[in-house]
């Protein structure tokens, strides 16, 4: 892999408040200087997020937008474990940054609102300079079904998460959070329509012209707005009131819509994913990659065949739902079908959730 594409001091930071550009510079290389520890071929190393449309969530002591630094390899399941252990390390004592995998033999098949997304704000900061030309997703060929994708992702791994970390720590989640988390239901929506831009600045003009195609609620509208404004305009923010419960029934509610919109029925929500997982086939060699992403998660032993060759995203779907209405029994039997052995938790099916490859570039339907 070619070094220093780019150097971090050409990186455009000036944006930030004083005094923050130079703390992301030294975090940013921290993390770049951890990649050289793995000696498997790397194609490239990309900055993800906001950086370039200077679009992160801030205010004037600390940044609130994370480091998501993406490693493309080939070989991602056979260092991803020392990667994840390089990461605990520079996490250490703030957990502020994380190493996604993206695999370039299914760059050809980069259609998902994620892949979209790094495509449009990707930085390549060593590496293959043309990487990001390869991911095939634009605005009029993302699969509808990533708009669910979408919601499911912030169901579990934003609000669960952050509910475990509240308690955890005895604090209220934090405004932006839940703000993220509306910001990403009008990303579904955008998505599910077809009217995704490169920017949030892009996005957040749609939106007005997605709420009257799916008759969206006004107090819905206006929270999906604030969200994109913690991107766009952070100092600007007021203080408002938010629940948690609120923006997980929002969530759901627009689960139950646009699978309504996709199905065209009014069953129930149960039902449509039962529908749904009809029209989904399994990606095999993306459902090997998932077995060694699990074989690194302590509680869960999974099984080899069931995961390879018949895993439905729809079962793990449908977990975070069984989990969300307290129903065990149901719950326990999705995992029976996947799992040898498992201590199930919140935490767990958070950690099911990131190890998935749902923030990959490959489709999956």
């Amino acid at each position: 892999m070619k070094e220093n594409n780019l150097k971090l001091e050409q990186l455009d930071l000036s944006f930030l408040p004083k005094g923050l550009a130079g703390e992301r510079r030294e975090q940013l290389k921290k993390a770049l200087e951890g990649i050289k520890k793995i000696k498997w071929p790397i194609k490239a190393v990309v900055l993800g997020g906001g950086y370039k449309h200077k679009e992160l969530t801030y205010n004037q002591k600390s940044l609130g937008s994370d480091i998501d630094l993406f490693v493309f390899s080939n070989f991602i399941p056979f260092f991803w474990k020392k990667l994840l252990k390089i990461q605990e390390e520079i996490n250490q004592p703030v957990h502020f940054f994380h190493y996604r995998g993206v695999i370039p033999l299914f760059l050809r098949k980069s259609k998902t609102f994620w892949a979209y997304r790094l495509k449009q704000e990707g930085i390549v900061l060593e590496g293959d300079k043309e990487i990001l030309r390869k991911i095939k997703a634009r605005e009029d060929n993302i699969p509808k079904i990533e708009a669910l994708r979408i919601l499911f992702q912030t169901l579990v791994v934003w609000l669960c998460l952050a509910q475990l970390n509240s308690e955890k720590s005895k604090r209220n989640i934090d405004k932006f959070t839940i703000l993220r988390s509306y910001l990403n239901i009008g990303e579904s929506y955008l998505t599910f329509a077809g009217k995704l831009a490169p920017s949030y600045r892009e996005r957040l003009n749609k939106i007005d012209e997605v709420a009257q195609e799916f008759n969206l609620k006004r107090d819905l509208v206006e929270k999906i707005k604030l969200g994109y404004k913690t991107k766009i305009a952070p100092l600007e923010m007021e203080e408002h009131e938010f629940s948690l419960l609120q923006v997980k029934k929002d969530c759901l509610e627009a689960i139950n819509h646009l699978l309504s919109i996709y199905l065209k029925t009014n069953a129930s929500l149960e039902e449509k994913l039962d529908f749904l997982g009809k029209e989904i086939r399994p990606k095999y060699l993306f459902n090997l990659a998932f077995f060694y992403f699990l074989r690194n998660i302590q509680e869960i032993k999974p099984k080899f065949l069931p995961i390879v060759f018949r895993f439905k995203i729809i079962d793990l779907w449908k977990m975070s739902i069984y989990n969300e209405k307290g129903e065990k029994n149901k719950l326990f039997t999705l995992l029976n079908k996947y799992f040898k052995d498992y201590e199930f938790s919140d935490e767990v099916l958070v950690k099911i959730f990131e190890a998935h490859p749902s923030i990959s570039t490959v489709e999956i339907i």
